[in-house]
């Protein structure tokens, strides 16, 4: 189906997306732990709040994105310290916290083709580890500041898949992180290897810190012939990989293979619901949505990779939806919205960034 024979497929799509949305969240598969044996008690729970203060006392509760991201930790985790890491400068005097770090904002980073917009990374990363630096309980919630906490299934989900294969652990445990963006690189949209979403991670604070231990992001490693060659969140994963050693690269041969091995053994990938969090700031589009781990392709994962077991061999029919989405971007209905898959294909070349981690 060509392009010029659908015009009309952008408003069809629109039309469509919230339909398919419903369906999507109807389909998902509810986490069923392979054991129930250990919960963790909100007591023992940090809360790092990291980044800008969104909205300000005079504005309507539902504009007070940041008042209600601390509030909800409150109400949801009873008993957590509740720590915001912020700017300089930032009015945090409405905020029930129990300590607020400021630190000196680095700026974004300018990217090189002017058509895109400025890369985050190295604010999330001071903001992040500033807040994590003085997290005092065993275990962390880190969170964007414009996300709210809206239930306790990561205190459950942590511990319910203990099995781990031999291979390409570089944390002491798994931390739980939501689908978005978690990028599935077999997608034809996608195309991410190892894209983990940086939203929201739920660990031991030892694990939480360790991947937050990432070099700061050089302009150099964004582009390189014209072609990037990372996200954001890859950069952040990538760098914990290759500091222990797991030669992550885009352009290994076996980079689906690896990039699965890398996140069935350090992360548990649950809808950010089932986790227990929601952004608040924005939606994910349709394209975005069709192209994310579904928690049933990480149980098949953990089931082939990790030697675990899984709760009832079911067909994945979120996967099954997803992917048939997805194969409809590709083939024209979605492309005069998004722009073609090409600009979104890493480099095969992207040994630079990697090497970078190792040494910095």
């Amino acid at each position: 189906m060509s392009r010029t024979k659908t015009g009309q497929a952008p408003d069809l799509l629109k039309r469509v997306s919230p339909a398919l949305s419903a369906l999507d969240a109807r389909l998902r598969r509810v986490p069923q732990p392979e054991s129930t044996a250990e919960r963790v008690d909100p007591a023992q729970v940090s809360v790092v709040v990291q980044g800008p203060v969104l909205g300000s006392p005079d504005d309507p509760a539902h504009r007070r994105l940041t008042w209600r991201a601390v509030t909800s930790a409150r109400e949801q985790l009873p008993g957590a310290e509740v720590i915001l890491s912020t700017w300089q400068g930032s009015d945090t005097a409405d905020l029930p916290v129990d300590r607020v770090v400021m630190s000196e904002d680095p700026g974004s980073t300018a990217p090189r083709d002017p058509a895109h917009v400025p890369n985050n990374v190295n604010r999330q990363v001071v903001s992040t580890r500033a807040g994590l630096a003085v997290a005092q309980r065993a275990y962390t919630l880190k969170l964007r500041s414009d996300m709210e906490v809206t239930g306790t299934g990561m205190l459950s989900l942590l511990h319910g898949w203990p099995a781990r294969g031999a291979e390409g652990r570089v944390l002491g445990g798994r931390i739980v992180v939501p689908t978005f963006y978690t990028f599935n690189p077999r997608r034809v949209y996608s195309r991410f290897p190892y894209m983990v979403s940086d939203w929201a991670h739920f660990g031991t604070t030892e694990d939480v810190r360790e991947v937050w231990t990432t070099p700061h992001w050089e302009p150099a490693y964004e582009w390189l012939l014209g072609r990037r060659i990372v996200a954001s969140e890859q950069w952040i994963w990538m760098s914990l990989l290759n500091r222990h050693d797991m030669d992550a690269f885009i352009g290994r041969p076996d980079v689906l293979e690896h990039s699965e091995l890398m996140l069935v053994n350090n992360a548990i990938v649950v809808e950010a619901e089932d986790m227990g969090v929601r952004m608040l700031k924005f939606t994910p589009h349709l394209g975005h949505q069709t192209a994310v781990f579904t928690h049933g392709e990480w149980q098949l994962l953990y089931e082939q990779v990790c030697g675990g077991t899984t709760a009832g061999r079911r067909v994945d029919r979120q996967a099954l939806l997803r992917t048939l989405v997805d194969r409809l971007w590709i083939r024209g209905l979605a492309l005069p919205i998004i722009g073609p898959p090409a600009d979104l294909v890493p480099s095969p070349r992207p040994r630079a960034p990697a090497a970078a981690a190792r040494t910095e």
